[in-house]
């Protein structure tokens, strides 16, 4: 379904000013939290080496979860940032940077595991390792600060995160680099933030009614906010990807895009932030008309999704993981004032294309139309 993959430029390159108008938020708690997840993170020794215990340490995810949540139950916003340390730890140790990141084989039965442990934390099957125990943990507690149907959403989304990074060391197994579309599809499940969407209103103390989240509108807003996350992590994170990744997998929108057109990693760049530019344009229009009929509920996860964006990316300009301290990365230090690419043309991407169908005709038709 992909190409295999070719050299791809290594050189460092500068990230310009990005959009997002949506504005900085973060809960003056956020040193409490992150001293929180790191100890519970040493409880449990969630990391390989102490290079990678530093880092850890050192991320402030505390900062990223309250980002996220600037406001919210405490206990919710502490989980969420316990999480988010966990989903490093296992990404660092047994995924990107790790030998089990192309051993699908191995990380499927793994995965397969933490299953199991997810559905029913009361059987003892961690077998020693201390991320299934950690797990258990968190899936316990987050039974006591959420709902039956948060709990299931939740369960049922980091199960696909797993499935997902299974496919991921599939293709790097192969030495292959998928196709856009492949990759696309690829990245909305490996970057685990789906994970974080489901615990949005479990932070706010609601709990959004079914038929808001299966509506058509409020999955694609959700989706859109997934792929903004992660696409400018990819943009954010690539000169971090070259320079401590043992093996060049090219599994970087950057890359992709590059090897689908056939061009410099310079000009992929370019060719990425323009098309965060004109997703978030489309969030834009489309959270416009679905905030018009929304409940509370609804309004509290519109808003989760709008801090997760924006959150996301003042962590990132700021976080030792992507500027690498060792070998900087050349990172911007201010926002865009305007997008890149505004078109209301949906992007050349099958899979994503749905997005722009639910926008209402008078709501599309008024934007501009040029590719």
């Amino acid at each position: 379904m992909g190409q295999r993959m070719d050299d791809v430029s290594l050189a460092a390159l500068p990230v310009p000013p990005l959009w997002c108008p949506f504005p900085a938020e973060l809960n003056p708690r956020w040193a409490e939290f992150d001293k929180r997840s790191v100890d519970w993170m040493n409880e449990y020794a969630l990391y390989p080496s102490k290079e990678q215990q530093f880092r850890l340490t050192t991320m402030r995810v505390g900062e990223l979860a309250s980002r996220y949540a600037p406001v919210g139950r405490i206990e919710a916003v502490q989980f969420l940032s316990d999480f988010v340390i966990w989903l490093f730890a296992f990404d660092d140790a047994h995924c990107d940077e790790s030998a089990l990141g192309d051993q699908p084989d191995e990380l499927a039965r793994m995965t397969y595991e933490l299953g199991w442990v997810l559905d029913t934390p009361q059987a003892d099957i961690a077998n020693g390792n201390l991320y299934a125990t950690a797990l258990r943990e968190l899936r316990c507690r987050l039974s006591e600060i959420a709902t039956p149907l948060q709990v299931e959403r939740w369960v049922s989304s980091v199960k696909a995160y797993f499935f997902s990074v299974v496919a991921e060391a599939s293709c790097k197994a192969q030495k292959r680099s998928p196709s856009l579309q492949e990759y696309v599809l690829l990245r909305q499940r490996t970057g685990s933030t789906e994970t974080l969407t489901m615990l949005t209103d479990v932070i706010a103390g609601c709990e959004l009614p079914s038929a808001d989240r299966d509506n058509l509108d409020v999955r694609a807003l959700a989706e859109m906010a997934i792929a903004l996350n992660l696409w400018h992590n990819d943009i954010l994170g690539y000169h971090k990807e070259k320079k401590r990744n043992s093996i060049d997998d090219g599994l970087n929108l950057v890359d992709v895009l590059a090897r689908d057109q056939s061009c410099s990693a310079a000009e992929a760049q370019a060719k990425a932030i323009a098309l965060c530019d004109r997703v978030l344009s489309l969030y834009l229009r489309l959270e416009e008309q679905v905030s018009q009929r929304a409940g509370a509920e609804l309004q509290c996860f519109l808003a989760g999704m709008r801090r997760m964006i924006r959150g996301d990316l003042d962590f990132s300009l700021g976080c030792n993981r992507y500027l690498n301290p060792d070998d900087p990365a050349i990172l911007p230090t201010t926002f865009a004032d305007t997008p890149s690419d505004d078109s209301s043309v949906p992007a050349p991407i099958p899979a994503i294309q749905w997005w722009w169908t639910r926008l209402a005709p008078s709501t599309s038709s008024s934007q501009h139309d040029s590719g």
